[in-house]
């Protein structure tokens, strides 16, 4: 929707409104403004402006989109605006458990995970789609893979920010359906993600639902390497079946990118409303984690739609559907999803004048557009909140990357010091430290793509040397010696 002006009760109730919510016990409170450890925000408005737009967004959508009606006594999230007899599904739910929980609304996330505990089937996963009435029936009582994942990160944000010892134990929840999607919705031991618990395979994937950037902490959770798989998996999808002309991806597809048939010969093939969100899915994996693969497959996309016809650097030229060739439009409707999954993607691009105005233009495009239909708001809110820094990720589980039992993240350990981060060029490779290491001393280093570098690293004159098989990125290094624990993120910066 277009931001409005506030009327005087809105300009003095919203502040109250998020004050009250950062009250409540969390460590966390509204807001965070974080910034990424990759990428870049918006540069032509400021932070409180930022800031400001993603809670009224978040106000308005809560007011707009949640209703206690036939929700069993908690509360849920509806599909149309205008009446409280629509149905629910475990896509909204997803988004409004994500949502609720980085605005440290914890009343709203504890209906809203109440009304999915009430909701699951036999599989232990959400039925994708609730009547009005509270019932699914047939296939809408089976479950859609991106709704369980956004439940389950939800729930390790939830903990997170509150802890697991009161009336929901979010911890064990999240492990739970952690579990559940993988046996479900997982084809191991390729690590294909299913888009269904009972649909889809090698013909029919969807690769929106490829949520690249959670995996790492639902393997921390776990304690489940399969998660790399399934990462991985997932990444090199996304390496290998982009357009070569205009980088964009297909909402429903084969495993190899062709063109999905079976049961999934009606679905749209070209870019549209679930491949929209493929930046959103990517960049969050780039802001957080600096991963390679993810920050050019955004680039790739947002870069033609700067460069290049249909859209030719005019973000009012974005609708709903794109040709997958980039030949052209295969929609009608000047709506949000598109145009805002690229405003995120375009996060990922590299700094310089030229990106900067594109990434500027394409905010400016999410936030003059109104949409009263669920998806699009929804998902303009969350976008919001990514451009604003309220995206954060939950780094109290042990940020990815499983690390090796004796040396396991602990927020117990008074001799754990705060995460340092230090930036290395490629043509260096020396990782200076504020004191010394001894040479006794033991090192784990750790890649955002969750291998373990550890061999390829070395301490000489006190100094930690990456080997030069490493490639750019991020990598986290835990340091023992004596009593002691030491925790840096180093990023790798690729040569000039």
């Amino acid at each position: 929707m277009k931001l409005k002006a506030l009327s005087l009760y809105q300009a003095i109730a919203l502040p109250l409104l998020m004050v009250y919510l950062s009250m409540q016990a969390q460590t966390r409170p509204w807001p965070q403004n974080i910034t990424y450890s990759f990428g870049a925000k918006v540069s032509h408005v400021s932070q409180t402006t930022l800031t400001n737009n993603a809670a009224q967004a978040y106000a308005q959508w809560k007011s707009d989109f949640v209703t206690s009606t036939n929700a069993g006594g908690f509360r849920r999230v509806k599909y149309q605006q205008a009446s409280n007899w629509t149905y629910s599904a475990s896509e909204g739910t997803g988004y409004g458990m994500l949502l609720s929980v980085y605005s440290a609304d914890k009343t709203l996330f504890d209906d809203l995970c109440n009304f999915y505990k009430s909701k699951r089937n036999a599989q232990n996963l959400m039925s994708w789609k609730i009547d009005y009435n509270g019932n699914c029936g047939g296939g809408d009582c089976y479950s859609a893979t991106d709704g369980d994942e956004d439940i389950a990160f939800s729930l390790i944000l939830a903990h997170c920010q509150w802890g697991s010892t009161g009336s929901i134990n979010y911890l064990q929840e999240a492990i739970g359906l952690i579990n559940a999607i993988k046996t479900y919705e997982v084809d191991l031991p390729a690590g294909r993600l299913r888009p269904g618990e009972f649909f889809g395979g090698s013909h029919c994937v969807d690769p929106s639902y490829f949520t690249v950037a959670y995996y790492p902490y639902f393997k921390a959770v776990t304690n489940d390497n399969s998660w790399d798989v399934v990462r991985n998996w997932c990444l090199q999808y996304f390496a290998n079946n982009a357009h070569p002309i205009s980088g964009l991806y297909r909402d429903w597809s084969r495993d190899d990118g062709g063109t999905a048939y079976n049961d999934c010969s009606w679905r749209e093939s070209n870019y549209a409303y679930d491949a929209s969100r493929i930046p959103w899915r990517l960049a969050n994996d780039y802001l957080w984690h600096g991963t390679a693969i993810s920050q050019q497959a955004c680039s790739n996309m947002v870069l033609w739609t700067r460069n290049d016809p249909p859209i030719s650097g005019n973000a009012g030229n974005f609708n709903d559907c794109l040709n997958w060739d980039g030949s052209g439009h295969c929609g009608n409707y000047a709506n949000i999803p598109i145009v805002g999954g690229m405003s995120i993607g375009a996060m990922a691009l590299a700094p310089g004048t030229i990106n900067d105005t594109w990434r500027n233009n394409l905010y400016s495009e999410l936030a003059n557009r109104n949409d009263d239909y669920f998806y699009n708001r929804t998902l303009q809110v969350i976008y919001y909140f990514v451009h604003s820094g309220n995206f954060w990720p939950p780094d109290c589980v042990g940020n990815t990357l499983k690390f090796k039992n004796n040396m396991s993240p602990t927020t117990s350990n008074s001799n754990l010091n705060n995460t340092e981060v230090k930036t290395i060029l490629s043509t260096d490779r020396t990782l200076s430290l504020n004191s010394k290491l001894p040479q006794e001393a033991s090192i784990l280093v750790i890649g955002c793509d969750g291998k373990d570098y550890t061999k390829e690293c070395k301490i000489d004159n006190g100094s930690i040397v990456l080997s030069h098989t490493m490639v750019a990125g991020l990598y986290f290094i835990r340091m023992e010696y004596g009593q002691k624990l030491f925790q840096i993120k180093c990023i790798l910066q690729p040569e000039k």
